[in-house]
């Protein structure tokens, strides 16, 4: 058996392997709890979409490609990674603004029944409150 390396040993002893077995790589466990994850989640669907799963790829494409962004350019921009987030989403809603325009969901709320009812007033005011004071962190 051959001796380990300094920088074999020092991987090792990080990853808490024993000699032998492969060592894991940074974001491989994450990577494999969400493929186990996705893998359980597909054999519990009932029905097979095309549209659904071209959807899911995307966005799961769209969402590696703004990882690596938001972790590549604050060095470059000057931005803390606050700022670049902020920025990005304010960006995204004329995008958003558009899509939902296109979609007809504007015509969908303005033509709901109780839209003028005080108790669906109530709760929707109601809502937005518990969101904002769970954004706030005082729940």
């Amino acid at each position: 058996m051959r001796a380990l390396s300094r920088r074999e040993a020092s991987t090792r002893r990080r990853s808490g392997r024993s000699a032998g077995q492969p060592a894991w790589r940074p974001g491989e466990r994450a990577r494999a709890r969400g493929g186990a994850g996705a893998g359980v989640a597909a054999a519990t669907d009932l029905t097979f979409s095309a549209y659904g799963y071209a959807a899911v790829v995307l966005n799961d494409f769209l969402t590696a490609l703004y990882l690596i962004l938001v972790k590549n350019s604050p060095a470059s921009s000057g931005l803390t990674t606050t700022g670049l987030l902020f920025y990005n989403a304010a960006l995204s809603l004329p995008l958003l603004g558009g899509a939902v325009a296109l979609s007809g969901e504007p015509a969908g709320i303005l033509a709901y029944p109780d839209k003028h009812s005080r108790g669906f007033q109530a709760r929707r005011a109601g809502r937005a409150c518990s969101r904002v004071w769970r954004w706030a962190g005082l729940s």
